[in-house]
C-alpha cells in the first residue's frame, strides 16, 4: 500500500504509479482579505492574508515529497485503510521557502492533520511573482492521504 499527495490548484499532483506533473494552469487557492502593507504584515498576522500575484508558486522537491508522504503516512492508520484530506495554509517566502504552514481544514483525524502539516514545512517552490518580482503569497493546499493496493 502507497500514500498519495494531491496538491491542487494546479500545483502538482502525485499519482501512486509515481508520476508526477506540474501545471500552472491556475493559481492556488488565496484568502480573500485585503492585502496587508507587506510580506512581514502578512506573516505576522493572524491568518492568512492576500497578497497579489499573478504567477503561483511552483513546488520544486517533488522526489522529496513523494518519499515523505509515504514516511509521514501514520502506519497504524495506513494499514487500517484510513485516509483523508487535510487542508494546509503555507506561507511561501519569496525565496520559495515555506515560512509557516498551519492547518486550515481538518482531515478529521489528528494524525493525518500533522502529517500534512509537517509535510507542508518540507516542500520548496519556485516563488510566486507579482509583475515579474518575486513575492510572499499565502495558498491553500489540500494533501490527501490514501491507499492504493
Amino acid at each position: 500500500m502507497r500514500a498519495h499527495l494531491l496538491l491542487s490548484a494546479g500545483l502538482l499532483t502525485l499519482a501512486g504509479c509515481g508520476e508526477a506533473s506540474v501545471s500552472p494552469v491556475a493559481p492556488p487557492q488565496v484568502p480573500t482579505a485585503p492585502a496587508p502593507a507587506s510580506a512581514e504584515a502578512a506573516q505576522a498576522e493572524d491568518g492568512p492574508q492576500f497578497i497579489p500575484f499573478d504567477t503561483p508558486p511552483r513546488l520544486t522537491n517533488s522526489d522529496h515529497v513523494r518519499v515523505r508522504i509515504q514516511d509521514l503516512y501514520p502506519p497504524l492508520l495506513r494499514e487500517a485503510g484510513v485516509g483523508g484530506s487535510a487542508n494546509v495554509w503555507l506561507f511561501i517566502s519569496e525565496t520559495g521557502t515555506v515560512d509557516q504552514a498551519e492547518l486550515n481544514q481538518t482531515s478529521g483525524a489528528d494524525e493525518l492533520d500533522a502529517a500534512a502539516v509537517e509535510l507542508a514545512k518540507e516542500m520548496l517552490f519556485l516563488p510566486a511573482a507579482h509583475e515579474g518580482k518575486p513575492v510572499a503569497v499565502w495558498v491553500s493546499i489540500p494533501i490527501t492521504f490514501r491507499n492504493s493496493g
